[in-house]
């Protein structure tokens, strides 16, 4: 039947099975962008499974509560608790005259003071 077609016909219709391709080929490609997206959540997620299956801390459960409640993303929280893992948990709590301290530095030197002496002292800033 093709053999029956004008040239302008034939034309027509290469072009038809081409954009047809080209829309195959563009949505292939997409499900393998989402494909490779969905895999590295998998591996994202499998590795803080086996992050807190390792870690038998105490501050575990504040820090994921801590995180979640701040809405943290997975990968956030698998690197905190790496870092946690690697450099040592070191929680701050603070009483009320390192909260006085931090305010008085404050109101005298500013922010830039407060946060240099909360990287050295460990005031909260």
């Amino acid at each position: 039947r093709r053999s029956l077609l004008t040239i302008v016909q034939l034309q027509s219709l290469i072009d038809e099975r081409n954009h047809e391709l080209n829309r195959w080929k563009f949505k292939s490609l997409n499900d393998t962008r989402r494909i490779s997206h969905t895999l590295n959540n998998l591996d994202t997620h499998s590795a803080l499974v086996m992050a807190l299956s390792q870690s038998d801390a105490p501050w575990l459960h504040h820090i994921l509560h801590t995180l979640h409640k701040n809405g943290a993303s997975v990968q956030t929280i698998l690197r905190r608790i790496e870092d946690a893992i690697t450099n040592g948990y070191r929680p701050h709590s603070y009483n009320q005259d390192e909260l006085d301290l931090a305010l008085l530095v404050y109101r005298v030197g500013g922010g830039t003071l407060l946060s240099a002496l909360n990287q050295r002292l460990c005031l909260p800033s």
